[in-house]
């Protein structure tokens, strides 16, 4: 006599519960990998902080000075386009068949967006060691004429204005605050063109020709704390379209705050919530002429934002 067997299969309540003990374990998981792949974006971007401020260094020991924010053999205005800080640093980080190609110590104004360089219109290709990899906006930048993004900013203490012609202008030696107390690059992200809360990035090549001059297509100012939103469709630093000037505030896709290259070559993540005296409406609308870090309100003892802004203010900032 032979026994019969039967294989009990699983219910669907069985499977349903699976299921859901399946569903909460990645969603109890889902975050943890998140941050992970975070922390990886952001230490690729503090490598490539890193970088440009070694090529900043390496461009000093050259040229005995650090490069301007924007650079013409000719004198600069609102209405031309001039090649960036970042194109004078190519050289520098290994990207000296690039600058050969764009040739900026002969094409001294940046060509239109849509030139060919061998077939390819280069001025709207990113490159990877100016792009913060969490930043996965779209990699032109609408705000500044469709060039290539670059989420890299300088500090305009650092790589100033020329303002007539051509070539560095600060050197370390007047960085009196102390290179390890002050920014040389910060970070700025890209969002949407409408407002509120639109960032505008930067552009890598240079500075296209918009309205206002377009500065925050170079540099950063400190006279907001990091984040600040800016709630117009401005990208440039007009006192018409952008009084408060919130364009030219640092900004990042990293949690909490923003990443700096200082300028003795080290690289600090820097909370939102730094201590900070943000610029005076009043002051904004003032008629001040120029970028001057201990002006407008501040910086003072206690402002430590604006004091790491500037290079030689006086105010040695502690902890931050």
């Amino acid at each position: 006599m032979f026994r019969r067997f039967h294989r009990r299969g699983f219910t669907l309540v069985e499977l349903l519960v699976v299921i859901a003990i399946i569903g909460i374990l990645v969603a109890l998981l889902l975050p943890a990998v998140q941050a992970a792949r975070e922390a990886a974006r952001r230490s690729e971007c503090s490598n490539n902080l890193k970088q440009i401020g070694l090529g900043a260094h390496n461009y000093h020991d050259t040229h005995k000075a650090f490069p301007p924010q924007v650079a013409a053999m000719r004198p600069m205005g609102n209405n031309t386009s001039d090649w960036s800080w970042r194109v004078m640093l190519f050289p520098f980080i290994e990207q000296g068949p690039l600058y050969d190609t764009l040739n900026p110590s002969v094409i001294t104004t940046m060509p239109g967006v849509n030139t060919l360089y061998n077939g390819v219109a280069q001025l709207q290709r990113p490159l990877k060691n100016f792009v913060c990899p969490s930043d996965t906006s779209l990699p032109t930048n609408q705000w500044f004429a469709n060039y290539a993004k670059s989420n890299y900013v300088a500090d305009e203490d650092i790589f100033d204005f020329v303002g007539t012609l051509i070539w560095p202008i600060h050197t370390i030696a007047e960085i009196t605050d102390g290179t390890s107390n002050t920014f040389m690059i910060g970070e700025r992200k890209l969002t949407k063109l409408t407002p509120p809360k639109s960032f505008i990035a930067a552009s890598l090549y240079g500075k296209p020709v918009v309205p206002g001059g377009g500065a925050a297509a170079s540099i950063f100012h400190v006279h907001w704390p990091p984040n600040t939103p800016n709630p117009t469709t401005s990208a440039t630093n007009s006192r018409t379209n952008d009084p408060a000037q919130t364009a030219l505030a640092t900004s990042s896709n990293h949690p909490g705050g923003v990443q700096f290259a200082f300028c003795d070559g080290s690289v600090h993540f820097v909370s939102n919530t730094i201590a900070c005296n943000p610029r005076c409406l009043n002051a904004a609308l003032g008629g001040a002429s120029g970028y001057d870090p201990t002006s407008f309100c501040g910086p003072g003892p206690g402002f430590t934002y604006q004091n790491l802004g500037a290079r030689a203010d006086g105010y040695i900032p502690g902890e931050f």
